[in-house]
């Protein structure tokens, strides 16, 4: 689903859950990603999934959703010490213990971040080039959202029809399991529960229950 495909089925799925329930289930959770994922009217999963309740759907999506937004809120707050070009020790292990924040999320981009204070050339702060990686990661993140919202008004411009092979290469362009695509990227952090793929819906739910 689209942005705004997502907003439009979050709402109906609220109105229709009442109270939500604290108690959230794993299976639960990877019936919203798949039903986001497949553009899935949520009429249909509850028709063909009579065990499955509004208010069990609406409560996995609480969980991804917070589990997205403390993603964010670990790389922006990472993204805000790089951005302070700093050039201590302790800027150093502020820098390192933010990236151990995103790990989870981001494991490729989180090696490289630290990585490069091991390739330090002569007259270089190890700090700064630590921050440096960080701040280059966002820029590679910035085009990725970009590029995923131009294809997403490409796939409204469509009509987002099943039937239509522009709407078919548009959304493999986005999400594909085996294939490169913008979702798929090892720089990209989700904004929105329906753009977290399931590698990193794995690790994201595992790490919220530590």
């Amino acid at each position: 689903m689209t942005s705004e495909e997502e907003a439009t089925f979050v709402d109906d799925l609220f109105d229709r859950a009442g109270k939500v329930p604290e108690q959230q289930e794993r299976h639960h959770a990877t019936l919203v990603l798949n039903t986001l994922r497949l553009g899935t009217p949520l009429e249909t999963v509850l028709d063909m999934l009579p065990g499955v309740t509004a208010s069990d759907l609406a409560a996995a999506y609480t969980w991804l959703e917070d589990c997205v937004q403390q993603a964010q809120d670990a790389w922006h707050n990472l993204l805000e010490i790089a951005e302070d070009s700093p050039t201590s020790e302790a800027a150093l292990k502020e820098l390192e213990a933010g990236v151990r924040h995103v790990r989870p999320i981001l494991p490729a981009a989180s090696t490289m971040i630290i990585g490069r204070k091991t390739f330090v050339a002569a007259g270089e702060n190890k700090t700064t080039v630590v921050a440096d990686a960080v701040i280059s990661v966002e820029e590679e993140m910035t085009s990725l959202y970009k590029s995923a919202d131009e294809i997403e008004t490409l796939i409204s411009m469509h009509g987002n029809h099943d039937e239509d092979q522009n709407t078919l290469s548009l959304g493999i362009a986005l999400y594909h399991p085996y294939q490169p695509c913008v979702w798929r990227s090892e720089v990209f952090l989700p904004r929105r529960v329906g753009e977290v793929v399931p590698a990193v819906a794995d690790r994201m739910l595992s790490a919220s229950r530590h």
